[in-house]
């Protein structure tokens, strides 16, 4: 799909009262993992905005309930990313990056060898059955 295709909605669309904090939250976040190191990860990754995108899927969602979208789906996009480019077409570097994720599903988020998925994995659970958190 083009990227320079503009929707005319006939309405304004909901969003999220708490979308700048998200983006901060959530910046501030990464930088802590180290998925944002310099000026150019900062600047790709507000382009991204992946905070506006989820505030306005979430439009009722605020604090740690908008974070806590807005960091599975920067799970999901820094996951994807392995996978572009040759590290996809390398078997056991493939192999190795499904291996750490599936660890840290099956150990409840607390894998050591992951720092980005147990945190969201970990608060999108609490209170959940044991079967329900498992599937």
């Amino acid at each position: 799909m083009p990227q320079d295709t503009v929707f005319d909605l006939p309405f304004t669309p909901a969003v999220s009262p708490d979308v700048e904090g998200a983006r901060q939250r959530s910046l501030q976040w990464c930088r802590r993992l180290d998925l944002v190191r310099h000026s150019v990860d900062r600047q790709r990754f507000l382009a991204w905005d992946i905070a506006g995108l989820t505030a306005a899927w979430n439009p009722r969602a605020t604090g740690g309930r908008l974070d806590l979208t807005v960091d599975a789906v920067v799970v999901a996009t820094f996951l994807d990313d392995q996978f572009d480019g040759p590290s996809a077409a390398l078997p056991h570097r493939v192999e190795a990056a499904c291996r750490a994720f599936t660890e840290v599903i099956a150990a409840g988020g607390d894998a050591p060898s992951s720092a980005i998925f147990p945190g969201p994995r970990r608060r999108s659970s609490p209170g959940s059955p044991t079967a329900c958190a498992a599937r």
